[in-house]
């Protein structure tokens, strides 16, 4: 009883299949009678052959092809000029395939999603990692190889393929990961806290450029310090939160070595002078 019942159902789904596929008779005539003569055969124009294209929407592959078809109608595109086409042809023509194309594709993304099943591109993969093992300074992704792009993008399926040299890499990466995540010690670490305040923005207290690129400012003023003596931080300047960091544009180029003798040399000697920074670049950070 339960065979029959198979039989029946598939005999009963059977010609619903068939109807899906089928071309409808208005969309096939206007084919004939303005597109056939040019694109079916060996020797079909732009390698397009209706005569062997397949109305099986539901093929992703196929609907693409239609949908070409359908964006050079709208567009004017095709038929080409010299063929008898009238406005109404090609809304007729239109008016068939649109919807079908439409439809079809809601019952893709309905099935499928909106997006194929893809590989996590490096960025992804690293952000993954980082909060499956609740590791936020996770840095893992310069071990993995760069990612193909298309269309200006790394996150296309069609792009995201991974070989064996691949896969090694993911392993290794998913490896130092599971290191760092694995407890080591029977106590954790003790925490070490550095508040960047004051002078201590920037430690150094000198950069490439000198104190025309790098010094410190309050209330928009800037605020001396002698780099040259033995104390240049005036005492409580490293705690100090009212101290901001203004920053200039570096220097074009390496800064030369000079020897701090009794000969100073001028710049003249060096064969290159560095011009002043403007103000105009200047950004500051508390």
């Amino acid at each position: 009883m339960n065979h029959n019942r198979i039989i029946l159902a598939a005999l009963l789904l059977a010609p619903l299949t068939v109807l899906h596929a089928q071309m409808p008779q208005e969309l096939s005539r206007q084919l004939d009678r303005s597109c056939r003569g040019c694109h079916s055969g060996a020797a079909a124009k732009s390698g397009l052959d209706f005569g062997s294209l397949k109305f099986d929407l539901t093929d992703r592959a196929t609907r693409e092809r239609w949908i070409r078809v359908h964006d050079r109608v709208e567009k004017g595109e095709m038929p080409p000029k010299g063929i008898p086409w009238s406005k109404d042809d090609r809304a007729k023509f239109l008016q068939q395939l649109t919807p079908r194309l439409a439809k079809a594709d809601a019952a893709d993304v309905a099935r499928n999603g909106r997006g194929a099943m893809r590989l996590l591109n490096r960025d992804e993969y690293e952000q993954n990692l980082r909060d499956v093992l609740q590791l936020p300074l996770l840095d893992i992704r310069d071990k993995l190889p760069e990612d193909r792009e298309a269309y200006h993008f790394n996150k296309v399926s069609e792009t995201l393929d991974i070989s064996h040299a691949q896969l090694g890499a993911y392993l290794d990466a998913a490896e130092t990961a599971l290191r760092q995540a694995i407890v080591s010690l029977p106590q954790p670490p003790a925490m070490s806290k550095f508040s960047a305040v004051g002078t201590r923005l920037f430690p150094g207290l000198g950069t490439a450029g000198g104190s025309k690129a790098m010094f410190f400012i309050r209330d928009n003023k800037r605020v001396a310090l002698d780099t040259t003596g033995k104390n240049p931080v005036p005492p409580g300047a490293d705690q100090d939160s009212t101290l901001e960091m203004g920053l200039f544009r570096s220097p074009p180029g390496p800064m030369p070595a000079i020897r701090r003798d009794s000969r100073r040399r001028s710049q003249a000697s060096i064969g290159f002078a560095f011009p002043p920074a403007p103000c105009c670049n200047r950004r500051s950070s508390r």
